[in-house]
């Protein structure tokens, strides 16, 4: 798994208020793997009142998460700002839209 991949899932898991613990549940954590320094955290997805997966659930909490997750802290503030000092949502609404950009859908990745 790519570092950035890595990172954004930390981020969901640790630097949230826990929405997302209420879409996965903890199997196992901090498994040793033998002879390597792998660390595994394994956790699946909960299910709702009707006994379904919320996989829809955690993809549209991805999904609301995404620019924090693909643009950088400084252009998050700065848009922040002008929507403090103007009121406007213009620049944020910018910024989804470039996170969208980076990502693309394949048929064949790799």
């Amino acid at each position: 798994m790519s570092q950035r991949i890595e990172d954004a899932i930390n981020r969901l898991l640790i630097n949230s208020k826990g929405e997302i613990k209420s879409r996965i549940a903890e199997v196992v954590s901090h498994v040793n793997l033998t002879d390597t320094s792998t660390i595994c955290h394994c956790y699946c997805l909960k299910v709702d009142a009707n006994n379904n997966l919320r996989l829809n659930d955690l993809i549209d909490f991805i999904d609301e998460k995404i620019l924090e997750y693909a643009i950088p802290k400084k252009e998050i503030d700065e848009a922040r700002e002008y929507l403090a000092q103007t009121n406007s949502t213009a620049k944020i609404v910018r910024l989804r839209k470039k996170a969208e950009g980076l990502f693309t859908d394949l048929e064949k990745t790799g």
